[in-house]
């Protein structure tokens, strides 16, 4: 079976929904499709909790536009009657329950990691139902399926869990079987899963692409196609780089590194569950069929990509010898570990131990350090806000001679300051951090540095920033 995933962003309009339908009738092998919350339901729900918190959102209203926003989108894409009543008495049981969450947030003045878990996975659910109905309505037979019902299975962390691949291959693998005897199309929900305890859990925002690659792995899938409104990944990012191209292969090195680093064409977790399978990733444009990146296992990748993350912060904690005290980092880590908190990287000197936080998460550290007595060697906890990530990418970057050298150059030309420095964690990639204000600033003077050098690099040199990734050039 191949997996398809498809973004919210896929399902706009009818002309994008249309493509999408022609492309399904005429995939040979049988299919899975993960989908997504329609676009921009998700942050709807999530900004929707802070109203009610802050007494400021009535619970009917938001029931009332999360109701209108799916009926419709149904309605204009449907022409059986019959359908669009049975999908329409699905959603209507969803959004009960999704009213009566929402109360308990109202009445309780707070809200749990659980409940807001419930809450953030209707939109799949949602999306999951008229997905289906619409291929039904197409001659497209199709079947919607909750995550939570049929045993995707997850540990218990809610906001940011990991699927538990052996225990859902045994539910899942009961299914496939029915699904290829009847032939129909599986639609099942990405962005949660079921614990044990029979919670929901969510697997982290926009993590859709790292459920279907689960869906991948388990059915052992030749190909898992990732449906996107962008042209795959691209060189540049087209709001700083107008003349961006598709890149056309990566390998998944390469790829998992870009998409640790900032890159939100591909969820950071996507290529770890099929890392050593021959499952082959596209990243489709719904708008530009015939373009496609390419992301195998062994790719003849000679690209140098540029991805950045500004949602970041630094939490630096300071005092003669920290670098040098016996389990100090040790204790460090295991406090945020408690509050769920990911370490993106630490950096260390004798007098300073840097950890790169997302920025979401520095306030609370900075609180959550400040209080507890590490070791008597800790002066300051300071946190550093404004700063960005700049990270360069390519197979087998650390042995290459030269790019480094080349890349920093290029970077203190532009009177650019380089606040923290690391390389060697992985052969493909190495990062620094600047002051956010810089980003832009850095990224082109990178780019014009290598088009002046096309010696050492011999071959095919592609630049590319944040959130689809950045800026370009050739050395041939």
């Amino acid at each position: 079976m191949n997996v398809y995933k498809i973004g919210g962003s896929c399902l706009k309009n009818g002309q994008q929904l249309k493509k999408l339908l022609a492309i399904i009738k005429a995939e040979e092998k049988p299919l899975v499709i993960v989908v997504s919350a329609l676009n921009g339901i998700t942050s709807y729900l999530e900004n929707a909790l802070g109203k009610i918190l802050n007494k400021k959102g009535e619970i009917a209203c938001i029931i009332g536009q999360i109701r209108k926003t799916h009926l419709l989108f149904l309605k204009n894409n449907l022409s059986s009657e019959l359908l669009f009543s049975i999908a329409q008495r699905q959603i209507e049981l969803y959004l009960k329950k999704l009213e009566n969450n929402l109360k308990a947030v109202h009445y309780s003045e707070e809200i749990s990691p659980a409940l807001r878990a419930r809450i953030l996975a209707c939109g799949e659910r949602l999306s999951a139902i008229i997905f289906s109905t619409i291929l039904n309505d197409n001659e497209i037979p199709a079947e919607s399926f909750q995550s939570d019902e049929i045993g995707i299975i997850s540990d218990s962390n809610y906001d940011n869990a990991s699927i538990l691949i052996a225990e859902t291959s045994k539910n899942l693998l009961k299914l496939e079987n029915r699904w290829q005897k009847e032939k129909i199309v599986a639609v099942i929900t990405g962005f949660f899963a079921v614990s044990r305890e029979k919670k929901i859990t969510l697997l982290g925002r926009n993590s859709s692409d790292y459920s279907a690659a689960v869906l991948a792995k388990i059915f052992n899938s030749d190909k898992l196609v990732i449906w996107k409104d962008s042209s795959g990944v691209q060189s540049a990012d087209p709001k700083i780089v107008p003349e961006a191209f598709t890149i056309n292969e990566l390998n998944f090195e390469a790829a998992s590194e870009l998409a640790y680093f900032g890159a939100k064409v591909l969820h950071p977790r996507t290529i770890e569950p099929i890392l050593n399978t021959n499952t082959k990733v596209e990243i489709r444009s719904i708008e530009q069929t015939d373009q496609a990146t390419l992301i195998l296992k062994q790719a003849a990748f000679n690209s140098l990509i540029i991805a950045h993350n500004t949602a970041i912060g630094i939490l630096r904690i300071i005092g003669p010898g920290v670098g040098f005290r016996p389990g100090i980092i040790s204790r460090i880590s295991t406090l945020l570990n408690q509050e769920a908190v990911n370490i993106l990287s630490i950096i260390t000197s004798q007098t300073a131990i840097n950890l790169l936080l997302n920025h979401c998460d520095l306030k609370k550290c900075t609180a959550l350090l400040s209080r507890e007595q590490i070791d008597p060697a800790i002066q300051e906890i300071l946190p550093v806000e404004n700063k960005a990530l700049l990270a360069v990418i390519s197979s087998r970057l650390i042995r290459r001679r030269g790019i480094a050298a080349l890349i920093l150059n290029a970077v203190s030309q532009t009177d650019v300051n380089i606040e923290l420095l690391a390389a060697g964690a992985s052969d493909a990639s190495f990062y620094f951090i600047i002051d956010s204000s810089d980003l832009e600033k850095a990224i082109k003077a990178i780019h014009r540095e290598i088009l002046r050098h096309k010696e050492p690099f011999p071959y095919h040199i592609s630049v590319a920033s944040g959130s689809l990734t950045g800026t370009t050039a050739r050395a041939t």
